[in-house]
């Protein structure tokens, strides 16, 4: 699983000082715990092996999953904030007269549709 999680840190554009933190933090984790779970289990180590194996594919699964969701959300979240900002800056019109802004159509120039 350790090897995936560089591909979705650049694949999310997580900055590298940001990843390398995070990295060297889940590395000085995981490794002691995987010498302590192997110690404690002694000759069952093939249990554990099995475990941690399906554990490490669910939390994958879970994580690309979470990050596809967070992705759609805030993508539609940009989309529907970039559409208000276009809506809004196409009803404010600079009125050519007096050089302020005006809220709403621009003013009629006299000849008909």
């Amino acid at each position: 699983m350790r090897a995936l999680i560089p591909g979705v840190a650049g694949m999310s554009a997580m900055g590298y000082r940001k990843f390398l933190v995070w990295n060297v933090l889940g590395a000085l984790t995981w490794a002691p715990t995987m010498v302590i779970v192997g110690y404690l289990a002694g000759n069952s180590y093939r249990v554990i092996e099995k475990w941690l194996g399906r554990a490490g594919m669910l939390i994958a699964v879970a994580v690309i999953v979470g990050l596809v969701v967070w992705r759609s959300i805030s993508s539609r979240r940009q989309r529907g904030a970039g559409a208000d900002e276009t809506s809004s800056q196409s009803m404010i019109t600079q009125d050519r007269s007096s050089g302020h802004e005006r809220n709403g159509p621009p003013p009629a120039t006299g000849t008909s549709p």
